[in-house]
């Protein structure tokens, strides 16, 4: 575990660089403190060498999430966090859930159905949107049915262009039902060959991420509070795009965007949200 340098912000690199810059300078250090504690989780379990290892660090920081909530955290992301748990009450349900969806990558994950693995993607990405819907200021029952759809479909959108590299560490989060549908066998995702089943595959798997995508944005409450995941979102529809014009060459090399891409998509919302008129509740709050 890289403890420090998982409480750094995100590097430029990350997609999630630029949509933190649209966010005043509280809002951005609360934010980065969320983000510290899930990569140093989720790195708990990347990072060990054995299962038992994997299970220990994750133990590791349940008992440091556990001070968080108490006040009394004693390593460097937990003091960053523990301020920002305490001034925007964040739910210590959604933590909790984070860590056992953490704790299903241990060894090799598998999903028979998407409904199984959609258990998977509410608790190690909807949870953290539910987490920062108090630091964006929202609030109600419509931003969180937002949340948990936008975090859908950052995830599925993730696990389409790390196909190889999770492949590689002996984890598939494709359905194993709609690899068998598509006649494309479990040893040959592992094995990185690209094929026309696997083309048709994740042809299918894009189309549905493209829905999440869709639907998170027409439940989408509050457009100037919840700017953050929409350009996060605008920038993961472009990756599929990329994914899409590339003929699905996922096993080749990584698909990524530039950085120009991404400010570029960061800088047009923000722009768009500037100029667009405020709905009625927006103006009175």
């Amino acid at each position: 575990m890289i403890v420090a340098d998982a409480a750094k912000p995100p590097s430029r690199a990350s997609n999630f660089h630029y949509a933190f810059l649209v966010l005043s300078r509280p809002q951005r250090r609360a934010i980065h403190a969320v983000y510290g504690f899930c990569r140093v989780a989720d790195d708990a379990v990347d990072h060990a060498d054995s299962v038992d290892a994997a299970r220990a660090g994750l133990l590791t920081w349940r008992r440091e999430l556990d001070r968080i909530y108490q006040g009394t955290p004693e390593t460097p992301v937990g003091l960053r966090l523990a301020p920002v748990v305490a001034a925007y009450h964040l739910p210590r349900e959604h933590f909790d859930e984070l860590l056992l969806g953490v704790a299903m990558d241990i060894g090799r994950p598998r999903y028979q159905t998407f409904e199984e693995l959609s258990r998977y993607t509410y608790r190690v990405a909807s949870t953290v949107g539910l987490l920062c819907l108090p630091i964006f200021g929202v609030g109600g029952d419509a931003a969180q049915r937002y949340a948990v759809e936008r975090g859908l479909s950052l995830q599925l959108t993730n696990i389409i262009r790390d196909v190889k590299a999770d492949a590689a560490m002996g984890r598939i989060y494709l359905p194993l039902d709609e690899l068998a549908a598509f006649e494309y066998a479990e040893d040959d995702l592992l094995a990185s060959r690209h094929t026309p089943a696997f083309e048709r595959l994740m042809a299918f798997q894009c189309r549905r991420a493209r829905e999440a995508h869709q639907r998170a944005q027409a439940l989408l409450p509050d457009p100037r509070r919840l700017l953050v995941p929409e350009i996060m979102g605008r920038t993961y529809e472009a990756l599929l795009d990329r994914i899409e014009t590339s003929g699905y060459r996922l096993f080749d090399k990584p698909v990524r965007l530039a950085a120009s891409t991404k400010a570029a998509i960061a800088l047009t919302s923000w722009a768009g949200v500037r100029l667009a008129r405020p709905a009625p509740h927006q103006e009175r709050s």
